[in-house]
């Protein structure tokens, strides 16, 4: 019973925030659109598809290309981060992290990468390293911001009412999974617990249909094959199984001279090594 109040004022707490978030974003929209559109991300998970225009804060062209993007302007330098203080926290050759524009915690930080990637639902092992690398650049930089929080005068810190909780007990690595995401970009929510209301609290509650553990969708993108690795391993067993029937039919005459002229035996099977991309 407890159980099923709880999803269901989540989903009215998710009603609510969509709907806010629609009208203060993209104020334009008719009343009627907004008030389709604040149930439809009530959906379970859907499968993923290529948006042309304007979709959660990124402008896709016809083709899928990038036109735009909140986020990818942030990594560039073309824009500030909209969180007061219009700064960025890190920023490497690959990743970028600010302070998002409403905090959710005692210290609540983004960690995005450079090049465009739509969002969790998107990665496969290639991504891997770059998740990895997130969430070392997320974990420095929570403690570096949590400790700025303990030299502030102490009224500044009465929310905190994990005080005495060893640090890493209060860190949360989550992912929002589509279509319940903000922006069309990947970006990792870190946090140093306590959340600031219990509203927030539900927002990024793991284990849920909207929230995702970074633990579960590191897990879940090694378990998907990149493009590349997929066909080079489907180019490999062809060769590999169309060399040896000449083999088998023609004897060792046969077999020598398909290696000789490198269409068999272990020259068939080299291919040549495939490079990942992080942003791919």
């Amino acid at each position: 019973m407890l159980w099923d109040l709880s999803h269901a004022l989540a989903i009215i707490v998710f009603v609510v925030s969509s709907i806010e978030q629609s009208t203060s974003t993209w104020s334009k929209r008719s009343t009627a659109r907004l008030c389709f559109e604040g149930p439809m991300r009530l959906l379970p998970r859907q499968p993923i598809f290529q948006p042309v225009g304007l979709y959660k804060s990124v402008t896709y062209g016809e083709y899928g290309e990038v036109l735009k993007c909140v986020f990818c302007r942030i990594a560039s330098g073309e824009e500030l981060p909209a969180n007061g203080k219009g700064s960025v926290l890190y920023e490497d050759e690959s990743v970028i992290s600010f302070a998002p524009r409403e905090p959710a915690s005692l210290v609540h930080i983004l960690v995005c990468p450079k090049k465009h990637i739509r969002n969790c639902r998107t990665l496969d092992s290639s991504h891997v390293p770059l998740l990895d690398h997130m969430r070392r650049v997320g974990q420095q930089v929570a403690a570096d911001e949590f400790a700025k929080t303990r030299t502030r005068k102490k009224g500044s810190r009465s929310h905190d009412s994990m005080a005495g909780t060893p640090f890493d007990d209060r860190l949360q690595f989550s992912f929002h999974a589509p279509p319940w995401h903000s922006v069309d970009h990947l970006h990792l929510h870190c946090f140093v617990k306590p959340f600031i209301s219990p509203v927030l609290w539900v927002k990024y509650r793991q284990d849920t249909s909207w929230c995702v553990s970074y633990d579960a969708i590191r897990s879940e993108a090694e378990s998907i094959a990149a493009a590349g690795e997929a066909t080079t391993a489907a180019t490999t067993t062809t060769i590999g199984e169309g060399s040896r029937e000449p083999a088998e039919s023609a004897g060792e005459g046969a077999a020598a001279g398909a290696v000789s002229r490198g269409g068999g035996g272990e020259g068939a099977r080299r291919q040549p090594s495939v490079g990942r991309e992080w942003g791919r």
